[in-house]
């Protein structure tokens, strides 16, 4: 899969000290994937930060094998955003 980054995203990974390999990992082995609005699709995963979990909401579209990247952010909240029961799961 190639990777494209919008200049949104790009910005917020800089911004949220997010790693492209991050992003890249969470999108092409997430733990989930729900579709939003649109084209658009969320992928998350769990990771390990300064000893806390944390969750990586990664956004984006799929254009065949190109991922368009919009935004990534991290969350503390995994309850909130784990198995979500107001998406729907791919």
């Amino acid at each position: 899969m190639d990777f494209k980054y919008t200049k949104h995203a790009l910005i917020s990974l800089q911004e949220r000290h997010i790693e492209k390999n991050l992003v890249e990992e969470t999108v092409s082995s997430p733990d989930q994937v729900f579709k939003r609005k649109g084209d658009k699709k969320v992928a998350q995963k769990l990771y390990k930060r300064l000893d806390r979990d944390f969750l990586l909401r990664v956004i984006y579209n799929q254009k065949e094998n190109l991922i368009i990247v919009i935004t990534a952010y991290w969350t503390s909240k995994i309850n909130k955003y784990l198995e979500e029961k107001n998406e729907s799961k791919i």
